[in-house]
């Protein structure tokens, strides 16, 4: 298990997609800490205009930066603040469904799989170390995208404040995050086994990503129409959206739950459908 998880990180790192995704996560942080920028300056000029939009935002679909709120004090959001509210609001969900896809498909393309299976007594584990390696990219996707907005925002705003004392509670949140994300990938890895087919992954994940979802999950849920029940209250990337840094202890506990529900879910089907289907190249 340990050597099929160097191996796929070995072909990960030597894969030219990968690199070029890092560097678009890296573009993505900038941008977002930019609008973010624009965003605060637009804020202090009409507030109240700005949280009408973010309403209006909410309900939309799509994938857009989250910019926090100007303090009671009228003092600018801490850094951190910014960081956490834009990794809740999908943007990575892009590189991360983009280099799910890529990966799991290329190892058809590459030999990768004809190579290994043989030396393989269990084909579950083929499955496993390949979920391991998407969720190890997967934080590093976030630590780059976080990196490139920390820095970026430390030249944008006026008066820069890192927020020292919001960091614990930011490793709380990124890690809940984290494993949202990784339940998202689970859910993509699990498609793009089935189905072998790259555009249909990522126009899935992407999709997905933008809220699509919640679309389907309003059209169920006039439908079924029960009291108190929506069921876009359990879509993962919906969840990914709705989890916030200063939630309470019983929030994050529901949103890891859901996250572990998901993410076991998945890969059983995965390991399930690996076992039972003929390995072609």
């Amino acid at each position: 298990m340990i050597r099929l998880i160097k191996m796929n990180i070995y072909r990960a790192l030597h894969s030219k997609s990968t690199w070029i995704l890092l560097i678009v996560t890296m573009v993505f942080g900038l941008f977002a800490a930019y609008m973010e920028k624009t965003d605060l300056d637009m804020m202090k000029d009409s507030y109240d205009m700005i949280n009408d939009a973010a309403e209006e935002d909410e309900l939309s679909m799509g994938i857009v930066v989250q910019t926090p709120d100007i303090h009671e004090n009228g003092t600018e959001p801490y850094i951190l603040e910014f960081v956490c509210a834009d990794i809740g609001s999908c943007i990575l969900c892009i590189s991360v469904t983009i280099f799910a896809v890529i990966f799991v498909n290329a190892e058809y393309s590459s030999g990768f799989v004809k190579n290994i299976a043989g030396q393989v007594k269990r084909r579950w584990v083929l499955y496993a170390s390949k979920m391991v390696v998407i969720m190890i990219f997967t934080m590093l996707f976030m630590i780059v995208y976080a990196a490139a907005q920390i820095i970026a925002l430390s030249i944008f705003l006026e008066n820069p404040d890192f927020g020292v004392n919001m960091i614990g509670n930011t490793i709380k949140y990124a890690l809940a995050e984290w494993c949202l994300y990784s339940a998202f990938a689970s859910g993509l890895v699990l498609a793009v086994t089935v189905v072998n087919n790259t555009p249909i992954g990522i126009i899935w994940g992407l999709l997905s990503g933008m809220g699509f979802g919640t679309i389907v999950g309003g059209f169920i849920n006039r439908v079924v129409d029960i009291d108190d029940f929506n069921i876009c209250e359990y879509f993962v990337t919906q969840n990914i959206k709705s989890l916030v840094r200063t939630g309470t202890a019983s929030e994050y506990a529901d949103e890891l739950i859901l996250a572990l529900v998901f993410f076991t879910v998945y890969n059983l089907l995965g390991i399930i459908w690996v076992n039972k289907k003929d390995i072609k190249v």
